[in-house]
């Protein structure tokens, strides 16, 4: 699991460069790779937790 927290909200948002991009783009990807990413955002932060499966013994593949 990741989760990244950042307290510096400033009510703004910018759109992403491409499709593919941002936080949708990010949980397909995950998604693919079995994983999950939930994003929350708060008065105070915005918090953005991954995770992804544990990689079987002996590495991918």
């Amino acid at each position: 699991m990741l989760e990244i927290s950042n307290d510096g909200l400033d009510g703004s948002s910018v759109p992403g460069p491409a499709e593919g991009t941002g936080l949708s783009g990010l949980g397909r990807r995950l998604a693919e790779a079995g994983g999950t990413v939930r994003a929350t955002v708060t008065e105070e932060r915005f918090v953005l937790r991954a995770v992804l499966p544990a990689a079987a013994e002996g590495g991918v593949g």
